[in-house]
């Protein structure tokens, strides 16, 4: 399978049938990640990544290909953001959708459904895209 065919196949799910195990397996053989919110506090990384963030009211989201976490809420300075890529977590931005993301990582977007309507627009991307020399 290759990313458009994920994209067909993921686009439309419901809330709680996002991805299944053998699809996580194959994200990760394929070195793919997808992001999604679930329910109203974190963010679900499955595939070549599989963590979950919590990400009440939105936020960012520091990610490379081995590691991922939200920004502090000290706002400290990380002497290490330089090696990270950022996901700016939307929170109800747009009317009716709950979760939206802005990043530069290269992706392509699909939408989640809770009672047929635009619950979050989920993110797939390569982990490829995440390495910082």
């Amino acid at each position: 399978m290759n990313i458009k065919n994920f994209l067909i196949e993921l686009n439309g799910r419901k809330t709680g049938k996002e991805i299944s195990m053998l699809e996580t397996i194959e994200l990760s053989k394929l070195g793919l990640v997808i992001a999604f919110g679930y329910g109203d506090e974190s963010i679900t990384f499955r595939g070549a990544i599989n963590d979950k963030v919590g990400c009440y009211e939105g936020g960012k989201i520091f990610i490379n290909d081995k590691k991922v976490f939200k920004e502090c809420e000290s706002k400290c300075e990380h002497e290490v953001l330089a090696k990270y890529k950022i996901i700016n977590v939307l929170w109800w931005e747009l009317e009716s959708v709950s979760w939206t993301f802005e990043t530069d990582i290269p992706h392509e977007s699909f939408n989640i459904l809770d009672d047929d309507k635009v619950f979050c627009k989920g993110i797939l991307f390569n982990i490829k895209d995440l390495v910082i020399l």
